[in-house]
């Protein structure tokens, strides 16, 4: 007698149903006058998702756009900031702008620039290169 082939196979575990999103996703705030780095940022973090939650891109092309947006949504949860833009701190005033005029300490903004050489200054006070990202405040 010989075997069925199929009773000599096996077969992978159907995979769990993905979780259906009972939340919104993050939101994502692209902030550059480059029109590549919104494209390229987007590409490499559709697919991404935290805590089950995709991410949704919002963008601004410079820091007076960035600065409308932050006013019309409260709940961004991180902005990749370029520095470089309208001037040479454009992000640096928009960081500003966020923590100390609007009182976000939430939102995780991540500075980022393609300006060889910068910072300028790196021991001034008010720039640190850190990995840490928004430390509380004691």
């Amino acid at each position: 007698m010989t075997a069925n082939p199929t009773d000599l196979m096996q077969f992978a575990q159907e995979p769990e149903p993905r979780p259906v999103r009972d939340h919104a996703p993050w939101k994502i705030l692209v902030v550059d006058d480059d029109d590549d780095v919104h494209v390229m940022t987007e590409i490499l973090l559709r697919e991404v998702e935290f805590d089950g939650r995709a991410l949704h891109f919002l963008h601004a092309f410079s820091g007076k756009a960035a600065r409308d947006v932050f006013a019309e949504q409260d709940d961004i949860a991180v902005a990749f900031v370029d520095v470089v833009m309208e001037h040479d701190l454009a992000g640096l005033d928009l960081v500003r702008h966020v923590r100390d005029d609007l009182g976000n300490r939430e939102v995780s903004l991540i500075l980022r620039t393609g300006q060889p050489g910068w910072p300028p200054n790196a021991g001034s006070s008010w720039i640190t290169a850190s990995t840490t990202t928004n430390p509380r405040p004691s």
